[in-house]
């Protein structure tokens, strides 16, 4: 949170922040002209709130290290906001990865705005991002409905959000090119992710047919920005769970592309816990694997060069010509 933000303690908290001021000064008076604080600041039931960096030296100086896992009211000037979490959890990140994906945010001197639109088709999505709203703020998005544009079509929900506090984290998260992604802790990311995946990412499963035996491919795509640095830094975020993926550019828009099914299985069992869309992925129906698990052939064929194994224990297990055609470089090696 930047150091101009303030603080509005809660009338315990102001009680046991008293306490531990006359444990180190003579005087609310001297704590206050220590730290360039107004008279009421420090009063029980005053109304004056504390900028942030001087909170932040009151918590330091006053040994008040279990403060940090609490959660207090912020806010810019006046108005202040209390989150139900003092961290980032990944329940909000989910919603901040929500509102990157599919959302709107904007903020001027007066307040600030985020707003997400969902077809009535996804009520689950929006089921989960009221979740975890209730988890995080106590409160759910208002939500207002209006008519699809065709006759047939579904409804549309409005979800608008009044906070300062949501801008100032989302901004944090999504400015430079997602520059702060990558100091989420592992589930916190993956709350992030998931929140994109619902939001505009899809994981689908494609079928097709070659020599008369078919085959099933898992595709898994986040359409979030056109732009490259954007992009490689969510390739980044996904190498923390040891995902591999690609960049491939669509009409309009860069993608994020998973295509493995190891790479697949991974993130799913990784965003699963918080998606909606990462379902269960269809049992394996073929031992093809993807590129990006291939290794270098001419390197692993120098290795095999050096072994000498016992043909008849190959042949019993039906894997002397696998050995020998890896040896002599004429199959292509996988992990």
């Amino acid at each position: 949170m930047p150091d101009d933000w303030i603080v509005q303690p809660s009338l315990e908290e102001r009680a046991e922040l008293r306490k531990r001021v006359l444990e180190r000064f003579r005087s609310f008076a001297a704590a206050s002209r220590h730290y360039g604080l107004r008279r009421e600041a420090l009063t029980l039931r005053g109304r004056d709130a504390i900028r942030l960096d001087t909170f932040r030296r009151l918590l330091l100086d006053l040994d008040l290290k279990e403060w940090r896992d609490r959660a207090f009211a912020y806010g810019r000037r006046k108005k202040t906001e209390r989150f139900q979490v003092a961290h980032i959890t990944p329940d909000l990140a989910y919603i901040l990865g929500f509102i990157y994906g599919d959302g709107y945010a904007r903020s001027n001197s007066k307040h600030s705005i985020v707003r997400i639109t969902q077809s009535d088709l996804h009520r689950r999505h929006i089921d989960r991002l009221q979740q975890a709203s209730q988890a995080t703020f106590n409160t759910a998005w208002h939500d207002s409905l209006r008519p699809g544009t065709r006759q047939d079509s579904f409804r549309i929900h409005n979800l608008r959000r009044d906070s300062n506090l949501l801008f100032a984290l989302y901004d944090w998260t999504t400015r430079n090119t997602l520059e702060n992604l990558l100091r989420f802790g592992q589930d916190t990311l993956a709350g992030f992710l998931a929140g994109c995946m619902d939001a505009d990412g899809c994981v689908s499963t494609k079928h097709y047919r070659k020599s008369g035996r078919e085959y099933r491919m898992i595709d898994i795509t986040f359409s979030l920005s056109d732009d490259l640095d954007t992009n490689r830094m969510l390739l980044l975020a996904l190498r923390r769970f040891d995902v591999y993926a690609r960049i491939r550019q669509q009409k309009g828009v860069k993608i994020v592309q998973i295509t493995g099914r190891d790479d697949a299985t991974r993130l799913v069992r990784v965003l699963s816990p918080y998606s909606i869309k990462c379902e269960k992925i269809p049992v394996r129906s073929t031992a093809i694997s993807s590129d990006n698990e291939e290794v270098p052939a001419p390197l692993l064929a120098q290795v095999l060069k050096e072994i000498r194994p016992v043909p008849s224990q190959l042949l019993r297990r039906g894997s002397w010509s696998t050995f020998y055609e890896l040896r002599a470089g004429t199959r292509r090696p996988f992990k």
